[in-house]
């Protein structure tokens, strides 16, 4: 009779636990609704233009942009990769706190260790989450292309990551916040079908814009990599603070990193 009371108590726990995660996810939701309706759509469009066409030049080493790094790092291939790669995150920050410096806390805040620790649990369950769904894909006899930069190993390669993915951190919300903005001063009656929609576009655009890297493989960058990144909005939607999401991203890439590294030794 204890033992079923417990059990009842504990479930009863369990349920209240639960419905207030989703009434505080809700309202936390409906926050960056407000904050995002309140910002002039152009803003977002400014900021989406501006890293597409930086991710496109640094990602397809247009020629321009690459005999122009050649001349300020004097032909040195450290400094090379290193300034390119400075210069793809920094240009996307720079406009990005031009354009919202007024509300940039909406953003970004200071980290907590608590969303610390889950970017991390994030980190792990999109990396399963890629994993599995590359196991399903190879069984199906489809090739899948490795990322050189993974094959780069050394400290050159850990300071790129963790430049390089705050500029790919920035492309992926700029193309959800101006989509959810739209979405929202169209059809404002429909939240959640605004957030399925901007969630859809961020990771088809974050997807594409790996083309280059994966040799134009479109299979694998919209499903291998772009799919998975939805993970990122719900961490977002949690935390309301991209340094966490950016977290997650370079916790994931680390573990990739290191899984790479522990495979060519073995």
């Amino acid at each position: 009779m204890l033992s079923e009371t417990k059990k009842s108590s504990e479930k009863q726990s369990l349920n209240e636990w639960f419905n207030s995660y989703v009434q505080e996810t809700k309202n936390d939701t409906e926050d960056i609704f407000k904050a995002i309706r309140s910002i002039p759509p152009y803003k977002f469009i400014i900021q989406f233009l501006v890293s597409l066409l930086v991710t496109i030049i640094y990602t397809a080493d247009v020629d321009f942009y690459q005999n122009l790094i050649h001349t300020l790092t004097e032909q040195n291939s450290i400094s090379r990769n290193l300034v390119s790669t400075a210069c793809f995150t920094l240009i996307q920050v720079l406009c990005f706190y031009l354009l919202f410096r007024k509300n940039i806390k909406w953003f970004f805040k200071k980290v907590s260790w608590r969303q610390i620790k889950w970017a991390f649990y994030f980190s792990v369950v999109a990396l399963l989450i890629t994993m599995s769904i590359a196991l399903l894909i190879t069984k199906s006899s489809y090739a899948l292309d490795s990322n050189p930069n993974f094959e780069n190993q050394g400290i050159v390669q850990v300071i790129k990551l963790i430049i390089g993915l705050l500029g790919e951190e920035i492309l992926f919300f700029s193309t959800f916040f101006l989509v959810l903005s739209l979405c929202l001063k169209k059809n404002f009656k429909k939240p959640m079908f605004n957030l399925y929609v901007s969630i859809l576009f961020s990771c088809l655009i974050f997807g594409l814009a790996h083309l280059w890297t994966y040799d134009f493989n479109i299979v694998q960058c919209l499903i291998v990599i772009g799919l998975p990144s939805a993970i990122k909005v719900i961490l977002y939607l949690w935390s309301k603070n991209l340094w966490c999401t950016y977290l997650q991203h370079l916790m994931y890439d680390f573990i990739v990193f290191l899984l790479v590294i522990m495979y060519s030794y073995s």
